[in-house]
């Protein structure tokens, strides 16, 4: 057996930072992958008592020798050939895609450098667990501009339900445990860093070096007396161990020196039906409704089709619900064609656009998709919400906690007139960040924008589908994109059939000027559904003795007490005591009041509250709801 040698370098910490590259196999080889940082909640793999092998050696024709070229794809490749040896193992043909694997690795990593090339092993673990994998014929590895613009379409995705992971394990930096776990697995997906003797392994065996280039991830896929054997992905003329392309032997020493991370998976059962419910309603997290709100974020496939990700009018391109053109076309094609194709009668008469109020984040909005889409299309309804990166959750309930802190500190916790020394002081940066916020809906669908042309498309598809009706619906100031909306479909010559709004969180201004003249126009009605006065009041925060509409009011905007639409005497300072100054097509219902309608307690309750959401719904059919197909009360939990 080859004993490997050692190489020494100068300056090795300069050589530390040079770029991330090696030349192997007469191609430059990117090493741009990242460490797992610390998490924990990672599961340890425990070896168990079963005798372990002297060696493990693969058959090398079962062994799929990719080359990645000069993309940092590795990670996806070193899954994709654990996932394979996985399925060899199990007597299943084909192979899995490595790009689908490392396109889900980006979304699904979380780097300090969102711009950093390259991902984690955790990353890709996560991709693989949140959206299954498709085989390699489905999604195959393309370079250059053939690549360009992958996206992971509805097709795909169903298709990538049949092979999915079940449990990963990460690995202690102990030799017996990764002896354990290739012998009960058959391999590992590994990173480490990837010295010079990696270039040119001699019969197939790394050359020890301490000449650091950057980090690569790789499967482990045996064990000899002397190390690890490692599966690369650079082609069938690198490595050669025991005549086995693509293999070198990686030593003892070299991987106590230079591993990084290590994890050991196994598949789960292939049932695709299976796939939205991986948990059981009585497991721990459901037990207690505030912690099944809190839960797990939904996977980007549980909501995929269903949303368009917005910052100042352009795709949010990164993370786990990323959106790009591709993925909003196939929408727009599925609208177009009323559905499936798979029942002679469009799948959908309705399309609802879904706007949420500013301080619902994309995992606040992404619960809601999963917990409404099945009522919803069941009705003939497609939904798409609009996920709007604001900025305003965490800047401004930061700034206001802390500034509560401040004033409670100079005049003590029960002083009356906190509430006002709270809006004086918020009011400078809470106005400024509020004017942000309106300039931000400006922007969501504005000509020109990548969100713009994207509704645009959206309402043009609308306009071919068969029979098929455009709707609204808001949270909060997610009414400050209806008039946005309404002038696209003005232009497009598409009525709006409903808009219907929960606490819209605008002032009269805006609605007298941007809103008001489209009703009975572009608009054909608006329904709202607002709390009366006593449960707004009533409705405090937890750093305001008043609801959030209120400190809206008396804060954020211009002027002090500024009338708001979605207030009780917002709409009277508008409409008169009884609302009798109120258009024809505009309908408010009050919860505290109108309990057919709506009976919620408080803002946040509203799109909780099963008689408001059953209302709108029959607001958008027609009133034909009834049984399996209205909502119930589990509908309203988990968000």
């Amino acid at each position: 057996m080859p004993v490997p040698t050692v190489d020494t370098y100068e300056n090795d910490d300069e050589d530390m930072v040079k770029k991330q590259t090696l030349t192997a196999a007469d191609a430059v080889r990117a090493l741009p992958v990242n460490r797992d940082v610390i998490d924990l909640r990672d599961r340890y793999y425990v070896p168990s008592l079963v005798p372990l092998r002297a060696d493990v050696v693969p058959n090398h024709t079962d062994l799929n020798i990719r080359d990645q070229f000069d993309e940092g794809a590795c990670t996806g490749f070193a899954l994709a050939a654990v996932v394979d040896c996985q399925r060899r193992r199990e007597g299943l043909p084909g192979h899995v895609s490595t790009r689908m694997l490392f396109e889900m690795a980006r979304l699904h990593d979380d780097l300090p450098d969102p711009e950093a090339a390259g991902s984690t092993l955790r990353g890709a673990l996560k991709g693989f667990f949140h959206n299954g994998v498709c085989d390699e014929v489905d999604a195959p590895y393309l370079l250059g501009a053939d690549a360009t613009g992958w996206d992971l379409d509805i097709e795909t995705a169903h298709k990538a339900r049949d092979v999915t992971l079940g449990s990963y394990f990460r690995l202690n930096h102990e030799i017996n445990d990764y002896h354990a776990a290739i012998n009960e697995a058959g391999a590992v997906i590994a990173s480490g860093k990837i010295h010079a003797g990696w270039a040119r392994p001699k019969n197939g065996v790394i050359k020890r070096s301490s000449r650091i280039e950057g980090g690569h991830a790789f499967a482990i896929v045996g064990y000899t007396r002397d190390g690890f054997l490692v599966q690369n992905s650079w082609g069938p003329r690198w490595g050669g161990f025991q005549n086995m392309p693509g293999v070198a032997l990686w030593s003892y020493e070299d991987w106590f020196e230079h591993v990084e991370d290590a994890w050991v998976l196994r598949l789960a059962v292939s049932s695709p039906s299976a796939f939205d419910v991986k948990y059981a309603r009585n497991h721990a997290m459901f037990r207690d409704a505030k912690v099944a709100a809190s839960a797990f974020a939904p996977r980007r496939q549980d909501i995929h089709g269903h949303f368009m990700h917005l910052d100042d009018g352009q795709f949010v391109s990164r993370g786990r619900y990323t959106q790009n053109k591709a993925s909003l076309d196939e929408t727009a094609k599925l609208i177009k064609s009323g559905g499936t194709g798979r029942n002679e009668t469009p799948d959908y008469r309705h399309l609802l656009i879904f706007a949420h109020g500013a301080l619902s984040n994309k995992t606040a909005v992404a619960k809601r998709i999963r917990a409404w889409s099945k009522v919803y299309k069941k009705n003939g309804i497609y939904p798409i919400h609009i996920m709007w990166e604001t900025g305003f959750n965490s800047d401004v309930v930061d700034v206001f906690y802390d500034l509560l802190f401040k004033t409670r500190n100079l005049m003590g916790e029960d002083a009356d007139h906190t509430d006002a020394r709270l809006e004086e002081m918020a009011g400078p940066l809470g106005r400024k960040l509020w004017r942000d916020l309106k300039v931000t809906s400006g922007l969501t669908f504005a000509p020109g924008t990548q969100g713009g042309e994207g509704i645009r498309d959206l309402v043009k598809a609308a306009r071919q589908a068969p029979e098929l009706q455009v709707h609204f619906a808001s949270a909060s100031a997610g009414v400050l994109l209806l008039a946005e909306l309404a002038d696209v479909m003005q232009q497009l010559k598409v009525p709006l059939a409903s808009a219907n709004v929960m606490a819209p969180a605008c002032n009269l201004d805006h609605y007298n000027n941007r809103i008001r003249p489209h009703l009975g126009q572009t608009i054909q009605h608006l329904y709202q559904y607002s709390l009366i006065d006593q449960r707004e009041c009533a409705d405090t925060l937890d750093i305001y003795s008043k609801s959030l509409l209120y400190l809206v009011s008396n804060a954020l905007e211009p002027q002090k007490g500024t009338p708001m639409l979605g207030m009780e005497t917002g709409l009277q300072a508008l409409a008169g005591p009884d609302l009798d100054g109120l258009p024809a097509q505009h309908s408010v219902y009050f919860a505290g009041r109108d309990r057919k309608q709506t009976d919620a307690k408080s803002h946040t309750g509203l799109d909780r509250d099963l008689k408001t959401m059953n209302h709108i719904l029959q607001t958008i059919v027609g009133g034909q709801t009834g049984g399996v197909q209205a909502f119930s009360q589990g509908h309203m939990q988990g968000y």
